[in-house]
């Protein structure tokens, strides 16, 4: 379904009605690492003809300071004229690789019939982009190898379909999934993937991933290499939905021990109610309190798996923004 909202604005003696934009807007949730395409109608519902119509769409992570990326623009060559009833179409496409909530943006400018300055317009959009997965992991050392155990978890709120994994270890190290079954390896959108059975996961149902990581290269200090690592590496996750896209999270950082870059952050909770009705939203209110003596951008994160039947609307991470 797509929704119109007619603008009027007056130009030439009469009343012209604006060309109007025509979002997406079934969009409802998105998963990280799903493509999402975009389909813009820019059409003229005037009675009059307008001229040098341009349109700019940018996407961008709302709030703190992340990069603006600009899908469509024909500005260096705009629409000579738009008669009544014509319109331009456009196909946006944008890879959905951190959770986040997404800002879709639209700039229209177009010179009404008889006028001659230019009026513009924007039509904004907003999509959340979360995990599918939550990621429990615990290593045990046997001499100089690794056995690292990956609990992955659904975590969205319909079935989902774990179709492969891929361990990328850090600079010396290379990872091997055990497996029951001999698997084979498969392309995902140019990530290899190691694939064997897909697992449909119920919501909050869960898939234990166990992955050997040794030394690339044999020495009398492996041992103490393997005992000294910090961070193993990033896990992906191949997904597809039962009746929807399917993608690859890369997101998922394995780390032994915690890091040492750490801020010295306050956080203490201004306002909750005390009594909440079932399936009915509520407002909670946190203080984030920097005592470092450097300024810091930290991210708010909430953690599905320790909360419950509390469940969060839109995205699970927010950007704080810059705290003195």
């Amino acid at each position: 379904p797509r929704s119109a909202l007619p603008l009027s604005s007056i130009g030439g003696g009469a009343c012209v009605e604006m060309p109007k934009l025509i979002l997406p807007m079934a969009l409802v949730q998105s998963l990280v690492g799903e493509p999402f395409t975009g389909y813009l109608h820019l059409a003229n519902q005037s009675a009059a003809p307008v001229s040098n119509v341009t349109m700019r769409v940018e996407i961008k992570i709302d709030g703190g300071n992340s990069s603006t990326s600009v899908l469509y623009s024909n500005v260096d060559s705009p629409v000579a004229s738009l008669q009544p009833a014509d319109y331009i179409d456009a196909t946006v496409d944008y890879a959905l690789s951190v959770a986040g909530t997404y800002v879709l943006v639209c700039f229209v400018s177009y010179v009404p019939h008889g006028a001659s300055e230019p009026s513009t317009f924007r039509r904004s959009y907003r999509f959340p982009a979360m995990q599918p997965f939550a990621v429990i992991h615990r290593a045990v050392q046997l001499d100089a190898e690794l056995l690292l155990e990956c609990t992955v978890e659904n975590v969205t709120k319909g079935d989902i379909y774990l179709t492969g994994s891929r361990l990328d270890c850090v600079e010396g190290f290379q990872a091997e999934l055990i497996e029951d079954a001999p698997g084979s390896e498969a392309a995902h959108e140019g990530v290899e993937l190691k694939r064997s059975r897909m697992h449909r996961l119920r919501p909050q149902g869960s898939h234990t991933l166990v992955f050997r990581v040794s030394p690339k290269v044999t020495s009398d200090d492996a041992v103490a290499r393997t005992r000294a690592l910090e961070r193993v590496g990033g896990l992906s996750l191949g997904w597809h939905t039962p009746d929807g896209p399917s993608g690859c999270a890369e997101a998922h950082q394995i780390r032994l021990r915690p890091s040492t870059t750490s801020t010295a952050l306050d956080v203490r909770i201004v306002s909750c109610p005390e009594r909440v009705r079932v399936e009915e939203p509520f407002r909670l209110e946190l203080e984030i309190i920097n005592r470092a003596p450097r300024a810091s951008e930290p991210n708010l994160i909430f953690d599905p798996r320790l909360m419950g039947a509390v469940r969060v609307h839109g995205a699970t991470s927010h950007m704080v923004g810059r705290i003195e």
